[in-house]
């Protein structure tokens, strides 16, 4: 475990979800862990981006994804 990474959430997926996150977890040569916590920050960008709001449906095309130091 990565410094400072001390909590934890479990979380359930369906099949088909589950297959999508660990393909692109393998993709990237990655954890299925570090592709959430790409995904959660790529939220709290977007809802700081746009005034503390969700809009629907999200559009992270703007994003710009960099690998973590593991």
């Amino acid at each position: 475990m990565g410094k400072g990474l001390r909590h934890a959430v479990t979380v359930r997926f369906s099949d088909v979800e589950m297959r999508q996150l660990e393909d692109l977890a393998e993709r990237y040569h990655v954890s299925a862990a570090t592709v959430l916590r790409w995904a959660l920050q790529a939220l709290a960008d977007h809802v700081k981006g746009n005034g503390g709001k969700i809009t629907l449906p999200l559009d992270f095309s703007s994003c710009e994804f960099k690998k973590p130091a593991d």
